[in-house]
């Protein structure tokens, strides 16, 4: 395997890793109060957050834009600012999901509605 394989590789890896490592931790404090939450959060979650931006500001500037790893950096890069806000309310989620999974059925249906009226069905 080249060596810029193995970095990429290497590299989504310790990403994977890192963020599996926040999720863990909110897994375990899930029925923690939010005040509690929020001192896990301030003391390690920063710190996992504090890795993942050091090897996003080592990797972006070698990893190929147009690779899915450089394409991932980008976004992760972009958003960051958006990412980070949840360690400051340990009432806030990590994720979206529970919000993007109670509107989808609604989005679904639209756009079965729109190519429905596009294509003539009733």
């Amino acid at each position: 395997m080249p060596k810029a394989a193995r970095t990429t590789q290497l590299t989504a890896t310790r990403l994977v890793k890192l963020i599996g490592k926040l999720f863990a931790a909110e897994a375990r404090s899930a029925d923690w109060l939010p005040e509690r939450r929020l001192r896990l959060r301030s003391r390690y979650s920063a710190r996992v957050l504090g890795a993942i931006e050091t090897l996003l500001r080592e990797q972006l500037p070698i990893v190929v834009p147009g690779s899915l790893l450089g394409k991932a950096l980008q976004y992760l890069s972009g958003q960051w600012p958006k990412l980070v806000r949840y360690v400051e309310n340990g009432s806030w989620p990590i994720s979206n999901n529970l919000c993007e999974n109670a509107i989808r059925p609604f989005v679904v249906g639209r756009n079965y509605r729109y190519f429905a009226i596009m294509e003539g069905l009733p």
